[in-house]
């Protein structure tokens, strides 16, 4: 294999293609028998609920620059609404009904999305 020196490969240059736009995946997580159901235009992984917080995280990940969409319905077993979600420690605005939450931000690799009940 040929070493890599300031982005090339040999005499190859190497690029990523990033082809807008971005189309929805559609998740699912079970927390104590609840699913929850996630469509987002970003890799989403490390998905944990910690009940004692009343918290629900997860890492969001994607070409930097390009912006993210995330909606789901968090189960009132799980948490109860009003939802606030922080994206690194950062409030973000919402859009909410009751238990279902759509926010956008923007990719700068990855990040993470914590939601918070009441």
């Amino acid at each position: 294999m040929a070493t890599e020196l300031n982005g090339k490969r040999g005499d190859t240059q190497i690029y990523r293609a990033i082809m807008e736009p971005l189309l929805p995946i559609k998740y699912e997580f079970e927390f104590n028998d609840a699913l929850i159901e996630i469509a987002s235009n970003s890799h989403l992984y490390d998905m944990a609920y910690r009940q004692t917080k009343k918290e629900l995280s997860f890492i969001v990940g994607g070409p930097s620059g390009v912006i993210g969409k995330t909606s789901l319905t968090v189960p009132g077993s799980l948490l109860d609404a009003p939802l606030t979600v922080t994206l690194d420690k950062q409030i973000i605005a919402t859009s909410a009904n009751d238990q279902s939450i759509s926010f956008e931000y923007l990719h700068a690799g990855r990040s993470e999305i914590i939601i918070r009940g009441d």
